[in-house]
């Protein structure tokens, strides 16, 4: 699955040109630059940033939306942080909680955190995401989910959580690229 997808699918263009030469050479030079340049287009941050944007929605009047709690899904960890002298969540995870702190100040609406150990850490990511909101962005963290390994898990766990709370709507925090996957197994999940 991983050689259909860039930059695998990419480089085998560049191999089916190869093997195209000796019999159509013209055919196989022009497959050879265009896997070539097509792999380098994807891997510059302009068209990369492109083609992120094309998943994102139009911004949302926050102020109009019905959502009862805030949910952050984990990114992953940072293990044995050296400036930080302990474990913390990683580059992603931090993007995603600057947002729900925004997202918190904005709407005051309670904030769940969900992340276990899918790296087999000793502490899930959702204590680490928590110590992060409480400490760093003063965003009280209500609820804590941290036995999941996966989006799904993530979703039906959270859903366990929050509906005993009598929260139905939500607000979904993950990444552009994540967006999609999470949507759908929170809206399954009864979301």
């Amino acid at each position: 699955a991983a050689a259909l997808l860039p930059p695998g699918s990419l480089l085998l263009v560049v191999l089916f040109g190869l093997a195209l030469m000796p019999r159509r050479r013209f055919f196989g030079r022009s497959l050879i630059a265009l896997g070539l340049v097509s792999l380098y287009l994807l891997s510059t941050q302009y068209v990369a940033d492109g083609l992120l944007q094309t998943l994102e929605p139009p911004p949302v009047d926050l102020a109009n939306t019905s959502g009862q709690a805030i949910v952050v899904l984990g990114a992953g960890t940072y293990f044995d942080a050296p400036e930080y002298g302990s474990t913390t969540v990683n580059a992603n995870a931090l993007v995603r909680l600057r947002y729900a702190a925004h997202l918190y100040r904005a709407t005051r609406k309670p904030v769940l955190v969900s992340g276990g150990t899918p790296e087999g850490a000793p502490t899930g990511e959702a204590t680490h995401m928590q110590t992060v909101l409480e400490r760093d962005f003063q965003v009280p963290v209500q609820w804590r989910e941290d036995q999941s390994h996966t989006t799904l898990e993530n979703a039906r766990l959270s859903h366990a959580i929050l509906s005993a709370a009598g929260i139905r709507r939500i607000y979904l925090v993950t990444q552009a690229w994540h967006m999609p996957r999470a949507e759908l197994a929170f809206e399954r999940a009864g979301f």
